[in-house]
């Protein structure tokens, strides 16, 4: 089995102060472990704003992320600027959202991201060629809403006339052990060892994407 780790941020427009608990209670301890113990792999997606926060006010973390990017062991992700659902969006406005996220990134980290993440979104053949022109080989999704069963549990291609998309969708079980984490439901020794005995089941490779807002909101409780 091959796992792929990564971490992601939903906050867009917070108090400042929620970014900042973000940036201390899982940046910090997770950043700072991979930097003093190399050989380790995370992808990592971020909000717009929640980069320029980091750009304004902690800086520190841009540098630590910038870092661990061109030593090859963080991968940014990048998405939608403003992670407005491409479906809504007019066809040359879904390739300029993600173009304009993506050259963020590269500014910022000195790295060209190839893979995106998107969130609760509807997934259609139509949006290979946008992701194609903006440069994407690969795609990560969320495929549970409110609990339901995942629509899929392993990576598939999707094509188009030819073209083609890596999706990865996110490991369902592990998904919904962080939901019910930061909704004070469970608590951080229950998750971890729900998350462990997650992983120890099957031999398909897993995507676990650990949403960050909500284990913050399972801290502070």
């Amino acid at each position: 089995m091959k796992l792929a780790l990564g971490l992601y941020t939903l906050l867009q427009t917070p108090p400042a102060s929620l970014f900042d608990k973000t940036l201390a209670l899982v940046y910090e301890p997770v950043l700072s472990y991979m930097y003093n113990n190399p050989g380790h792999f995370l992808s990592l997606y971020q909000s717009s704003n929640m980069m320029k926060h980091i750009q304004r006010e902690r800086p520190e973390y841009r540098s630590l992320v910038a870092t661990l990017c061109k030593r090859g062991e963080i991968d940014p992700l990048t998405g939608s600027w403003s992670q407005s659902i491409l479906s809504l969006l007019p066809p040359k406005d879904r390739v300029s959202q993600i173009e304009r996220l993506t050259s963020f990134i590269r500014h910022e980290y000195g790295v060209l991201p190839t893979t995106a993440f998107f969130y609760g979104q509807v997934w259609q053949p139509l949006f290979i060629s946008h992701l194609k022109n903006a440069g994407i080989d690969n795609v990560v999704i969320s495929t549970y809403k409110g609990g339901d069963s995942a629509l899929y549990s392993e990576a598939f291609w999707m094509n188009e006339l030819g073209r083609k998309e890596r999706i990865y969708p996110i490991d369902d079980s592990v998904s919904l052990l962080v939901e019910a984490y930061g909704k004070g439901e469970i608590k951080y020794q229950e998750l971890k060892e729900g998350v462990l005995s997650s992983l120890s089941t099957g031999s398909h490779d897993r995507t676990v994407f650990l949403n960050m807002d909500q284990l913050v909101l399972g801290r502070e409780r």
